[in-house]
């Protein structure tokens, strides 16, 4: 479906534009610092709308090779709740296997800061 514009992005900059230069100029310190955590959360908003659709892509991709007798048919929640079932059973014991599910849970856990937090190194 064609979005009309300005897109929800664009909206979500605009409103975190106001609130940064016509409202915040306006407030009390304390009211400033929570339009800084309001317009966070719209930053939040916005790279997770932008960014989800690939980062659970890659993710699932990614779990699927871990798991290659799993279920490709599975959704993301699924193969995550799988995912932590064979760890807990044991299967990742091995180095090599081990050595892969930690490149997975770096790669996971840096697609997620990217979204909460980009600037996080």
């Amino acid at each position: 479906m064609s979005l009309n514009r300005p897109t929800g992005s664009e909206l979500l900059d605009a409103l975190r534009e106001f609130l940064d230069t016509a409202v915040a100029p306006q407030v009390d310190a304390t009211t400033r610092f929570n339009l800084r955590i309001a317009a966070n959360v719209i930053g939040i908003v916005q790279r997770e709308l932008q960014c989800k659709e690939t980062a659970d892509a890659v993710e699932r991709e990614r779990l699927l090779a871990l798991m290659p007798d799993g279920p490709d048919d599975a959704g993301l929640d699924a193969l995550n709740s799988e995912l932590v079932r064979r760890i807990r059973s044991g299967c990742f014991e091995d180095p090599a296997a081990g050595a892969d599910l930690l490149e997975h849970l770096k790669a996971t856990t840096a697609a997620k800061l990217g979204i909460d937090n980009p600037r996080y190194k």
